[in-house]
């Protein structure tokens, strides 16, 4: 929530997308290790979808810390 209204404010964005990329996939690591699924048939709809939305937000926080360098 912070780093949403950092952006809105405008104040050093490159640095929070920045932080942001790790950030988010270290939620994606931290889910795999709590979590531990073995198959795609131990994840649920909600989980998959989640993961998705957690990866395209990694790759959007890459094209707006490289456009905005």
């Amino acid at each position: 929530m912070a780093g949403i209204g950092l952006v809105i404010v405008g104040y050093r964005r490159p640095l929070v997308y920045l932080l942001g990329i790790p950030f988010t996939a270290g939620q994606i690591v931290l889910w795999y290790v709590v979590n531990e699924p073995t198959a795609g048939g131990d994840l649920s709809s909600a989980e998959v979808v989640d993961k998705v939305a957690q990866m395209l937000l990694i790759g959007a926080l890459v094209v707006l810390y490289r456009r905005e360098r």
